[in-house]
């Protein structure tokens, strides 16, 4: 499917293909999963070339030393914004680069263990969420 849409979009294309041990290899270097959609466009092409040899969608080697550079190269962070929650795949070769938002894995806390209070309104009132999601309003001193 991705070879007949890349193809269709860049006649010119050329392509290669990566297989399942090298994504999951590239999994573990990332420490995350990269999504889907990307996984079976690179297990079909490895990338797209686009038009004069722009890498539109990079190869997975590219993916995983990009990303490791972006989220850990120092002057990089003092500049920018944290590139930890995005997963770059590719670029249009004038500065803009094309990336997925990665959703970071969270454990629910169990039913009533766990509360997060959230200064709010006038001293004395907080609002706090149980682990069961529902929003309830409490003012200090009253017991529970």
């Amino acid at each position: 499917m991705w070879r007949e849409v890349a193809g269709h979009t860049f006649p010119e294309a050329g392509f290669s293909s990566v297989d399942a041990t090298q994504v999951a290899a590239a999994e573990q270097r990332l420490r995350c999963a990269p999504p889907s959609e990307i996984v079976s466009l690179l297990l079909e092409t490895d990338g797209i070339l686009g038009p004069y040899g722009v890498e539109t969608v990079w190869p997975l080697k590219r993916i995983v030393e990009d990303n490791l550079h972006f989220w850990s190269d120092s002057p990089l962070t003092h500049l920018y914004m944290p590139f930890a929650p995005l997963l770059f795949f590719g670029d249009n070769s004038g500065g803009d680069q094309f990336a997925f938002v990665r959703k970071p894995s969270r454990p629910m806390p169990s039913r009533g263990n766990t509360r997060m209070a959230v200064a709010a309104g006038s001293p004395g009132t907080c609002w706090t969420i149980s682990a069961s999601l529902s929003l309830l309003k409490e003012t200090t001193g009253t017991s529970s």
